[in-house]
């Protein structure tokens, strides 16, 4: 896989639906503090549609490095495995292990919520774009411990699922649909 990403203006009007609503979840979460914690981001106040699509990642700080604390069941579906405890760096294919880990670096040096849009080419030759926010989460509200992350569109799923072999997974819809 090769990607090209590219992070957009936080505009809430022009996420989908459903990241515009976990943006203002997010927002109203973090008070006066640039984030809020892992203890006040609860994922059973999410829509529970969106919460198979989400992952938690632990940020180890030195060397930086990412660990799945929750990587949803939807997700797993889509990529054929459940990566809960493990390194971002051990996403196969590799290329795709980077760019996480690249995009996750951006949150933890700007301290800020990310909205990337993802363009690339699977192994296949397939045109693949997607998504994603990538949120961060402070428990001593100064540094980047864990961040929360949730992406896709409808359109990319077929693709994902021949990338990973995994077309027969179930995945809800409603992602590439625009607020109105």
């Amino acid at each position: 896989m090769k990607f090209e990403t590219a992070i957009q203006d936080l505009d809430p009007a022009s996420l989908s639906k459903r990241l515009a609503e976990i943006f203002a979840y997010w927002e109203s979460k973090r008070g006066d503090h640039f984030a809020p914690a892992w203890e006040e981001f609860h994922l059973d106040e999410l829509d529970p549609q969106s919460v198979p699509l989400s992952v938690v990642v632990d940020v180890i700080a030195d060397p930086l490095d990412f660990v799945y604390r929750f990587h949803g069941t939807a997700r797993a579906r889509v990529e054929g495995r459940d990566w809960t405890g493990h390194s971002v760096r051990d996403l196969r294919p590799p290329e795709l292990g980077e760019k996480v880990y690249r995009e996750l670096s951006i949150v933890v040096e700007q301290r800020v919520p990310v909205h990337f849009v993802n363009k690339g080419i699977t192994d296949q030759g397939e045109d693949l774009q997607y998504e994603f926010l990538r949120l961060p989460l402070s428990s001593d509200k100064r540094t980047v411990d864990k961040i929360y992350s949730m992406g896709f569109n409808d359109q990319s799923l077929s693709v994902l699922r021949r990338q990973f072999g995994t077309e027969t997974a179930n995945y809800p819809s409603g992602l590439s649909k625009k607020k109105t």
